[in-house]
């Protein structure tokens, strides 16, 4: 069984990236999640920042834990099955570096296998205007290059 399966009930085996899957996992394991991406961190984040995110996820299980208005908002983000921002926003920004830290486990990951992968997935090259690939450009070019793929299949369910 795979870790994040193990540590969130998450079958798809992706890491906990929603306020209802944070609150499952522990500190411990927040702390070698930060350790394992340190040198993709240190790409966006500041030492002090690196070292203020572990403090904000202890903020954020605590407020899990003792504020019941936060629990249920964020229990209900899970049973309505929204997307990544709108699970966030019931934290009223609290926890920025947390959200930040997890836009990042949610992206596309730098690698350069797994970066070609998605290219040859979407039959598209890599150019120099595409050399930042861990935020949601590349779901940004993949949605764009379904768009009249989709279009078609909208006319046709149409007719």
């Amino acid at each position: 069984m795979h870790l994040f399966t193990m540590q969130t009930g998450n079958d798809a085996g992706l890491p906990p990236v929603l306020p209802h899957e944070l609150a499952k996992i522990d500190m411990q394991w927040f702390v070698k999640s930060i350790q394992k991406q340190q040198t993709r961190l240190q790409q966006k984040f500041s030492d002090e920042d690196i070292d203020l995110l572990s403090q904000q996820f202890g903020a954020f299980l605590r407020a899990y834990r003792e504020e019941p208005l936060l629990q249920q908002a964020i229990l209900r983000t899970q049973n309505e099955s929204m997307g990544f921002s709108e699970s966030w926003v019931v934290t009223n920004g609290q926890f920025p570096l947390v959200q930040q830290f997890c836009e990042g486990l949610a992206s596309a990951f730098p690698n350069t296998a797994s970066v070609e992968s998605d290219f040859l997935v979407i039959n598209w090259e890599k150019n120099e205007n595409r050399q930042d690939l861990t935020d949601f450009s590349l779901e940004g070019i993949m949605y764009c290059k379904q768009y009249q793929h989709l279009k078609a299949l909208s006319a046709l369910i149409s007719e």
